[in-house]
C-alpha cells in the first residue's frame, strides 16, 4: 500500500521485494544491496521518472535498508525511514549479516542476550545488542554519506526494537559527522512500531501476532496523522512532484 499512497500524490513509486519470493533469498540474510541498485538504476532510466530526483522510503528493516541504500548509492537524494535502525543487524532466519554488498557480507551487530528470569521479547534482544559498543561502531550505517536530507519517524513505546533510541543515534552521527543536508527526527510519545500513514490501521500484528509491537492504537493514530503531512512536505521539498 505504500506505493499507492505515494503514487496518489504524484510520485512514481516502485515497491521492491528483497527476500522470501522466487529468485530472492529465502530469509533476510545477506540480501545483496547490488540487487537493490538494479532497482535504483531501472527507476533512474525511466522516461516517466524525473531525472536526478530519486528517494528511498522504508519502515523497520526496510527503514534500515533505505538508509543503507542511500549511504551507498548517491543517486538517492532523500530518505524517509520509519521506525529505523542505526546499524546493520544480524539476519533474520539464518546466521550472518542481514545485508551484503559486492559479494561480501556487511559488518553487523549481533543480537544481545536476555538475562535469566527476564520475560522474553524480541525487543530485548535489540536493546541488549546495542550494549555491544564495539559491534555497534563497526556496524553503524554511514548515514553521513547520504546525498540528501533525511527524515526519521519513530515511536517511544516501540517494543519490537528501540527505534526512538536508534533514531537518536542516527541524528547524533549526522551531527558529529557534519552532514551537509537537512535532517529531522520525529519521535512520538506512546506510539509503537506500527506507525504507518494517515488512515492506516493502528492495530498491526506481525506473523502470528506474538511479537509485541508496543504503542496504543490512539497514540499510533496520532503519530500517523501528524507525521504523514510532514513526510509529504519533506518529499516535496527534497524531490518535488
Amino acid at each position: 500500500m505504500k506505493k499507492q499512497f505515494l503514487a496518489s500524490r504524484g510520485y512514481a513509486a516502485l515497491a521492491v521485494a528483497y527476500f522470501g519470493m522466487e529468485g530472492l533469498p529465502k530469509n533476510l540474510v545477506e540480501v545483496p544491496l547490488d540487487y537493490l541498485k538494479k532497482a535504483v538504476d531501472w527507476m533512474g532510466k525511466r522516461n516517466t521518472v524525473a531525472r536526478g530526483r530519486l528517494g528511498a522510503l522504508g519502515g523497520s528493516k526496510g527503514g534500515e535498508l533505505a538508509l543503507l541504500m542511500a549511504a551507498h548509492f548517491p543517486e538517492l537524494k532523500a530518505v524517509v525511514a520509519y521506525v529505523p535502525s542505526n546499524v546493520v543487524w544480524a539476519g533474520i532466519g539464518g546466521n550472518g549479516s542481514s545485508w551484503s554488498y559486492q559479494g561480501k557480507p556487511l559488518p553487523y551487530a549481533p543480537y544481545g542476550k536476555v538475562a535469566a528470569g527476564q520475560p522474553f521479547t524480541v525487543g530485548r534482544l535489540y536493546v541488549a545488542g546495542l550494549e555491544n559498543k564495539e559491534a555497534v561502531a563497526e556496524a553503524s550505517i554511514p548515514v553521513e554519506r547520504i546525498n540528501g536530507p533525511v527524515l526519521l519517524i519513530s515511536g517511544k513505546d516501540d517494543q519490537l526494537w528501540p527505534s526512538a533510541v536508534m533514531a537518536e543515534m542516527i541524528v547524533a552521527r549526522l551531527k558529529e559527522r557534519k552532514h551537509k543536508h537537512k535532517f529531522e527526527s520525529l519521535s512520538y510519545e506512546g506510539a509503537g512500531h506500527a506507525i504507518g500513514y494517515r488512515y492506516w490501521p493502528t492495530t498491526h500484528t506481525i506473523g502470528s501476532g506474538s511479537m509485541a509491537l508496543g504503542g496504543a492504537p490512539a497514540a499510533n493514530a496520532k503519530a500517523q496523522a501528524d507525521s504523514w503531512p510532514k513526510v509529504l512536505r519533506f518529499l516535496k521539498e527534497a524531490l518535488g512532484t
